[in-house]
């Protein structure tokens, strides 16, 4: 009677801490969170970034994602945060639209047809990336 009452005791502790170490890895885990705001008058996209996981993360590189698949750098003439972000501090990018007009004229001029980016995400030093739809309002001034 003994033996089966020390293996299911054996059984549910070694359940429990299976559980708690799920639970722990989900805790920890890295996420971004992305808010995206236009300042038509300043001409600026504003981009802010929060680690909303537990660990920090290290953002590597900022690009634009077009509709086909094309990954392209943010221009020169933003404002972007590189670095290590840590849990629950926001980071504001400033995007000058101007230079991503820019950008995407010199794109149309390569031979890529016109249109506006569709994505922005980051990618961190692990080759993990965290991306954000760009709202229509922003991707029409884009193109204007």
């Amino acid at each position: 009677m003994w033996d089966e009452i020390i293996k299911w005791t054996g059984w549910i502790i070694a359940l429990i801490l299976f559980v708690c170490e799920i639970a722990r890895f989900i805790r920890n885990r890295t996420r971004i969170k992305f808010f995206i705001g236009l300042s038509a008058k300043e001409g600026i996209i504003n981009l802010t970034v929060i680690n909303i996981g537990h660990s920090p993360v290290n953002l590597n590189k900022l690009e634009l994602k077009f509709p086909d698949g094309y990954y392209c750098s943010i221009p020169q003439g933003s404002d972007i945060f590189y670095g290590k972000l840590d849990y629950m501090q926001p980071k504001i990018n400033r995007l000058n639209v101007k230079a991503i007009k820019t950008l995407i004229q010199e794109l149309v001029d390569e031979g890529m047809s016109r249109v506006a980016p569709k994505y922005i995400r980051y990618v961190n030093d692990k080759g993990n990336d965290y991306k954000v739809k760009i709202p229509d309002q922003i991707r029409t001034e884009l193109l204007l």
